[in-house]
Formats: structure tokens, C-alpha cells, sequence
């Protein structure tokens, strides 16, 4: 931890450890979000999302040290990864890339996955990296695997993305916590009333109205196979849309690959750094192009802003004013 805090002789000078001098393990520099330090810093917090799980890519052993495996098991990060029996993208040790990774601990799941998961054996709702390990952390312009290793959850007011939504886009999360109780009996947290949580699917929600890093991730989730293929690839445009003309490049640049790969757009001419002008002609051709395509197979469905078969604009541009520019530096 940092017991004796400083952030700016840290940034600049990097780890004071010197081999041959000291113990490495007395250097040692761990974020952790329960650490007074980091509670009372504005720029530290940004490694985090609001429930302490680390956002940014480079602290996965972070993460890592936030998860019961670790802190009640005998996980490392050799657990699963090679320096050099392994593929160079993301370093995984043979067979370590599917669920061999999580049943070489958890044996007693091994011939009982899908009554574990309620999802078919063969699908990606039965990996189990996407339920325990969800894409919600960012870095080199997508959303990578959190290290934290958790079971997925329904938690007013948190703002990370929740594993759930990330195969189920078109979900509300009051879907999700219906599910997390019947099949695990939880107690999940469930809006009220007319709030658009009640209402509106969740990575409706990131992409319209949340902060720079949940927009970001829900882009990036939008374009994943997986999410693609569990929730169908119609829907999403209109919500990738006014991401064309985000402030943050990084967010246009994302969205823009992911609009890419939905059906009509993989051809779209888009400049993520163009003019102003330019971005904002983008967003209403989106809308445009889509419109003239999408047939709502019910006439409709609130949860994605359909009503009589069409886009709910008043609506869509609503949700849109209550985006949340509240300034996000991810230090990855």
C-alpha cells in the first residue's frame, strides 16, 4: 500500500525499490480503494469505478487482490498466465482461455456448469470469465476483463457495468435482478417507479446518459460478438449514435468500430476526429439510415425507446440531456 503517500514523486520517479537494495516486498505498491489516501484524492479515484473495482488497464494484480480467490485461496497471477509458454496476446497458459482456467480450483462444477450457470454448456453464458470477469475495464481502446474476480450483482447507483448486461444489452436491470434472485437467490437492489432505470435497458442508459468511462465500455460492448449474438444486432445504432460526436475522441473512436459491425453500417463513412460539423452530420445519418431499416418485431418496446415501431426522439433526446460530462481521466 502507500503508506507514505506521495502521488507526484511516485508519477515522477516511478517505484523507489532499487535491487540490491531493500526488499521488493516492502515497495510494494497496491491500489486499493479502502486506502485513506486514494478516498481523499480526486485523481486517484480515477482508477476506480464507485463500488472499488479497479476501471483501467495496467492494475489487473489490483483487481486481483480485491477477489476472494485471492484473499481466501492460493491464486496468483500464475494461476492462469505464462511469461513464456503462452500466446503474447494476453500471456494465458495453455487451456487457460476457457473455463479449465476456473475448474482447475473449483473441480466440483466440472460436470454440473450449466446447472451452475443456467445458460446452455456450449454458450458464452456459460464461460465463465463472462460472469466473473466481465469486460468493464478500459484500456488500448476497448473494454478488457476486470481481475476482480466477483459473481455478477444488481447494485443502485454503482456505476460499473454489470456482467449480466453485457451479453443482455437490450435487458433492463431490474431483468437482471430478477434472475440473479430466482437462480441464485439474491436480494438485488431494484429501482422504483418511473425512474429510467425502471424502464430503459441498461447499456441504453451507459451509451445515452452515463459518465465517459461507461460510455466508452458500453460502446466497445455494443461491437462484442457475444452481445451481438445474445440480444440481436438491430437495435443499437440510435444509441451509438450521438457517441459520433462525444467530447471524448477516445469514446468516438470506439463507437465508431463497433457501429461498424452492425448490419447497413460496416461501410460507414465517419471521421472520429473530424470537424464539428462533420460529427454531428454523422449522428443524424445514423438515425436516419437506421430508421429507414430497423422494423420493431413489436410496436412497443420502452426498454429500447420504441414506441409505435419508431424511435421514441423525445424520449432518446431526454435520456441524452441527462449525460453526465462530469470530467474522467482513466490513467491506464
Amino acid at each position: 500500500m502507500f503508506d507514505e503517500y506521495d502521488r507526484f514523486a511516485f508519477m515522477d520517479r516511478g517505484f523507489s525499490f532499487r535491487p540490491g537494495k531493500g526488499k521488493l516486498e516492502d515497495e510494494r505498491h497496491v491500489l486499493s480503494w479502502d486506502h485513506p489516501h486514494f478516498r481523499k484524492d480526486s485523481m486517484a479515484r480515477n482508477y476506480f469505478w464507485n463500488d472499488g473495482t479497479v476501471r483501467v488497464g495496467g492494475r489487473e494484480y489490483c483487481g486481483l487482490t480485491a477477489s476472494p480467490c485471492f484473499q481466501s485461496g492460493e491464486m496468483t497471477c500464475l494461476s492462469c498466465h505464462s511469461l513464456h509458454n503462452s500466446d503474447p496476446n494476453d500471456q494465458l497458459a495453455p487451456r487457460m482461455d476457457g473455463n479449465e482456467a476456473c475448474l482447475q480450483c473449483h473441480e466440483d462444477l466440472r460436470s454440473r456448469i450449466s446447472e451452475h450457470t443456467h445458460h446452455s454448456a456450449d454458450s458464452t453464458g456459460s464461460l465463465c470469465y463472462n460472469c466473473h470477469m466481465p469486460h468493464t475495464s478500459y484500456a488500448l481502446f476497448k473494454a478488457i476483463r476486470s481481475h476482480r474476480i466477483v459473481s455478477p450483482s444488481v447494485r443502485l447507483g454503482a456505476d460499473r457495468p454489470n456482467a449480466c448486461n453485457q451479453c443482455h444489452g437490450d435487458r433492463k436491470i431490474s431483468w437482471t435482478a430478477d434472475y440473479l434472485e430466482k437462480w441464485y437467490g439474491q436480494k438485488p437492489e431494484r429501482p422504483d417507479g418511473e425512474t429510467d432505470d425502471a424502464s430503459v435497458a441498461r447499456t441504453v442508459l451507459n451509451l445515452l446518459k452515463g459518465n465517459a468511462a461507461q460510455r466508452a465500455v458500453a460502446a466497445w460492448t455494443v461491437g462484442w460478438r457475444p452481445m451481438r449474438d445474445t440480444s440481436g444486432p438491430a437495435w443499437q445504432a440510435p444509441f451509438l449514435a450521438p457517441l459520433l460526436n462525444d467530447p471524448y475522441p477516445t469514446v468516438r473512436f470506439v463507437a465508431s468500430r463497433s457501429l461498424r459491425t452492425l448490419p447497413g453500417f460496416e461501410d460507414f463513412d465517419y471521421d472520429f476526429m473530424g470537424a464539428d460539423v462533420h460529427r454531428a452530420d454523422a449522428v443524424d445519418r445514423v438515425i436516419k439510415t437506421w430508421s429507414g431499416r430497423f422494423r420493431s418485431p413489436q410496436p412497443d418496446m420502452p426498454e429500447l425507446l420504441i414506441r409505435d415501431g419508431r424511435l421514441d426522439l423525445a424520449r432518446w433526446n431526454a435520456i441524452r440531456s441527462k449525460r453526465d460530462d462530469s470530467p474522467v481521466y482513466l490513467p491506464e
